[in-house]
């Protein structure tokens, strides 16, 4: 370990990040899993952080484990994840040192095993569907499945499973379309209102400064500061505000102007409803692809375990039937794809 530090502190960079999923040879290997307690790792960034960041798998002494299931170490496979977005707590797509901390989280490598048991039962995790997996995700996992299941002949009784799926499949693309369009719609509506409102406003303004002063409190009822800070509110905010205009006011120069003004304030108000409305339509959305996902899932799950029985009764192997997975599938050698030179 100490040659490896020399090492790593000649490298001539501001901050090096070693990571190490590895214990000392002649330990062997532990079976299977145990859960332990997740912890939380705080990683405060900064600019002009320097020095060596170490990620270990194992403390000294300890033996790193593995996974016949995966091909390789749990904890190569967990960071992998994190790192092409699992991991990312935070929703800002960081992939720094701190976006790796979230392994520690609950959500990550604990309570996954904790749910799952250990040994074998860890290919569950990798088969698990979630409410993240768009249609084209279904559609590629269903057609990944199957040309599995046609390539080969001892598992060609279970060609047909996933048929069912095409419709429902269809039916979330479908409202997920829907949703998009209304998306649309939606938001050109909401520009169309606000961009009428700004230009009512901004009359407003002119002939009220025509006439008084801007701190005058004719001025002061309509706009606090100027109209140029007014209509940079939130458009939810700008709407109340004149519909209290429409309903309270009775200067001469607003009067002149209330019918479009109030005419302008109902547009920005059914677009703010269709706004509300789109929220539930989202949830929805989610709702349906979570219960989608989950019997997915289920379904992989029942196909996995008499592609198992299959592996016992044909001796294929423990790992064979996770291949029959594209989200769960073992890492596979890439002899075709071209090494960076």
């Amino acid at each position: 370990m100490s040659t490896l530090e020399r090492m790593v502190a000649a490298v001539p960079a501001r901050l090096r990040v070693v990571v190490l999923d590895a214990c000392r040879s002649g330990d062997g290997r532990r079976k299977g899993l145990v859960p332990e307690p997740a912890f939380a790792l705080s990683v405060t960034s900064a600019a002009g952080t320097r020095g060596t960041v170490l990620i270990r798998s194992s403390s000294d002494g300890e033996a790193a484990q593995e996974s016949d299931e995966l091909d390789g170490g749990v904890f190569t496979h967990f960071l992998l994840s994190a790192l092409r977005g699992s991991g990312d707590s935070n929703g800002d797509s960081g992939r720094g040192v701190d976006a790796q901390s979230s392994l520690g989280q609950p959500s990550q490598v604990s309570n996954d095993i904790s749910k799952h048991g250990g040994g074998a039962d860890m290919a569950r995790i990798f088969r698990k569907l979630d409410e993240s997996s768009t249609c084209v995700d279904l559609r590629a996992e269903r057609i990944f499945t199957i040309a599995r299941v046609e390539d080969e002949a001892v598992a060609a009784e279970f060609a047909t499973r996933f048929d069912g799926w095409v419709p429902r499949i269809a039916k979330l693309e479908q409202d997920e379309l829907a949703l998009a369009e209304e998306e649309q719609r939606v938001a050109a509506a909401t520009v169309g209102a606000n961009s009428a409102l700004d230009e009512l406003c901004t009359d407003l303004s002119e002939e009220l400064l025509r006439q008084v002063a801007r701190d005058d409190p004719r001025y002061r009822a309509f706009f606090k500061t100027t109209c140029t800070d007014f209509i940079r509110h939130e458009f939810d905010e700008q709407v109340k505000a004149m519909r209290n205009w429409v309903d309270t006011s009775s200067d001469a120069v607003f009067l002149a102007r209330r019918d479009a003004i109030e005419k302008a304030v109902l547009r920005g108000e059914r677009a703010l409803k269709r706004e509300a409305a789109l929220a539930t339509l989202r949830s929805n959305r989610d709702i349906a692809r979570k219960e989608l996902a989950e019997s997915f899932t289920q379904d992989r799950d029942v196909l996995h375990d008499d592609l198992a029985k299959v592996a016992r009764d044909g001796k294929l192997g423990r790992g064979w039937p996770t291949t029959f997975f594209k989200a769960g599938d073992s890492p596979r050698k890439k002899k075709d794809e071209p090494q960076p030179s």
